[in-house]
């Protein structure tokens, strides 16, 4: 850009310099024809001598004015090649800072120099919006924490009511089991908020994270919903191949939940549902499709969205099963899609890149 700039202003600095010297080479050239002209009437003998100094003028004149174009355009150039340079070191700025700006870091600001110009306007632009973000994730960050305490207290509350008495022997013998289960899902709970909170402040980082077979995470949730699939009578059918990812196990068995509740407790009384993990192009994939309402793509990508259910209200579930899954995956490095899978079939999909071996 720098370098079609300065030629801009030397083809700009030339055209006009041509001009000029044009016009002042016609005013010459006019002003000794009448000097010829005039001589001509007083002594022809003189004539030839005239014309002759004429053309003699006229031909350096020529020869002068392109020079003198040719150095104004190199000049030109020089100066054009500068002053672009000048101006587009402060677009290099803008970018180096956008390059750099993460949500974790948005205390940076341009603040250009230079005169009031186009440039600075818009470095001040940026320099006001980075200043309206960062006072968004820093109220976004009093959120997650004041969530996180408004969470974990009554989790912490409730683990405590049941140890201390389980401790000291205090629930008969056949309540004790439910107890420990209780605890169980109490812990369960307990983790799942604080995964829940660390992608909300976006620090999950899978490469951090442990390696998780998928296809493992899948078998073992869907052993979670036995119950639900032998009383609404579906037929699951499932083909699960080794699919190792790096992530945070909590979330991504989160993840698997959400899509196994969202595909059997959708699908009609007697329905049918498919799970499959296999890779493909270097990512994990996980496709569940399930019996279901006949949708358009539009109505399937919305039912990604936070506290969409399309048509089925009376299923139950708050609408941000399918956001979540998304969410996740997002924070994998991944992605989540719903699509129609034919007439009366939804497929979910969840992508993943694998782990490095």
């Amino acid at each position: 850009m720098r370098a079609r700039l300065a030629v801009l202003v030397a083809l700009v600095a030339t055209a006009a310099g041509v001009g000029v010297l044009l016009a002042q080479y016609l005013v010459v050239a006019h002003l000794l024809d009448a000097q010829v002209r005039t001589v001509a009437v007083g002594s022809g003998d003189v004539t030839g001598v005239v014309v002759g100094v004429r053309d003699t003028v006229l031909g350096g004149a020529l020869a002068w004015s392109l020079a003198i174009v040719g150095v104004c355009a190199l000049l030109a150039a020089v100066a054009g090649w500068w002053s672009a340079g000048r101006s587009l070191s402060r677009l290099r700025d803008v970018t180096r800072l956008a390059r750099a700006t993460s949500e974790r870091d948005l205390h940076a600001r341009l603040d250009l120099p230079g005169p009031d110009d186009e440039i600075k306007e818009l470095g001040d632009t940026i320099d006001a919006m980075l200043a309206r973000l960062q006072r968004g994730f820093e109220d976004r960050e009093r959120f997650v924490a004041d969530a996180s305490h408004e969470l974990r207290t009554p989790l912490a509350a409730t683990r405590a009511a049941l140890e201390a008495p389980l401790a000291q022997g205090r629930f008969p013998d056949d309540v004790v089991p439910d107890v420990r289960r209780a605890l169980a899902a109490n812990a369960r709970s307990a983790a799942l908020v604080a995964a829940l909170l660390q992608l909300a402040r976006g620090e999950v980082d899978p490469v951090a994270c442990e390696v998780v077979d998928l296809a493992g995470t899948v078998e073992a949730v869907l052993d979670g919903y036995a119950e639900r699939v032998a009383g609404r009578g579906l037929a699951v059918t499932v083909d699960l191949a080794p699919s190792v990812v790096r992530g945070d196990e909590t979330l991504l068995a989160r993840a698997v939940d959400n899509v196994l509740d969202n595909a059997t407790r959708y699908t009609p009384a007697g329905g049918r549902v498919r799970v499959r993990v296999g890779t493909t192009d270097g990512r994990a994939r996980l496709d569940v499709v399930n019996d279901g309402p006949t949708l358009t793509p539009q109505e399937a990508a919305r039912l990604l969205e936070p506290f969409h259910r399309g048509g089925a209200t009376g299923a139950g579930g708050h609408g941000l099963g399918l956001a979540i899954v998304r969410s996740i995956a997002v924070g994998h490095r991944g992605g989540a899609e719903v699509a129609p899978a034919g007439p009366g079939a939804v497929r979910t999909t969840v992508t993943l890149p694998l782990a490095d071996r």
